[in-house]
């Protein structure tokens, strides 16, 4: 196994960069909803016109909401040093248990580092929220399962 810093780094440049690629991809969606409507002329058929308005609109709207929360997402994640260590699970942590191991910053998913397989997980989650403030040698129940927190970086 890699050392857990160096784990702890890698998993937090992962979210990183999967923050960055849904910023790019909200961004690019937003200009091509400006690049529909600047295209778009006024026909004839002008229920047809504003309907197709009224959708960009929306849209957008949904992108502008998706853009912020992204945004407050890449906030949080700028206020975790994986560097810090603790005792106990914190926004921030690497928690290795007999069930999985788990990095506490944001919810991105599966992460392979050397063939090692890593759940990035919000400390908001069901899961996060079962393991925050445990520490090494502590049980904790998640879907009916109990799991054992082997160590906490």
């Amino acid at each position: 196994m890699m050392d857990p810093y160096e784990v702890k780094a890698a998993l937090h440049q992962a979210c990183a960069e999967h923050i960055e690629r849904t910023i790019r991809t909200i961004t690019q969606n937003l200009a091509s909803i400006d690049a529909s409507r600047s295209s778009e002329t006024k026909s004839s058929a002008g229920d047809k016109y504003e309907t197709g308005r009224a959708m960009l609109h929306l849209e957008e709207q949904n992108n502008h909401r998706q853009l912020t929360e992204i945004l407050k997402v890449q906030q949080n994640l700028g206020r975790i040093h994986p560097t810090h260590s603790s005792d106990s699970v914190k926004a921030g942590s690497l928690v290795m248990t007999d069930r999985g191991n788990y990095y506490l910053a944001v919810g991105v998913g599966k992460v392979t580092l050397k063939g090692e397989l890593y759940y990035c997980i919000s400390p908001q989650s069901p899961i996060g929220i079962t393991l925050l403030y445990k520490g090494k040698g502590e049980r904790t129940e998640f879907n009916g399962r109990v799991m054992l927190i082997r160590a906490v970086f």
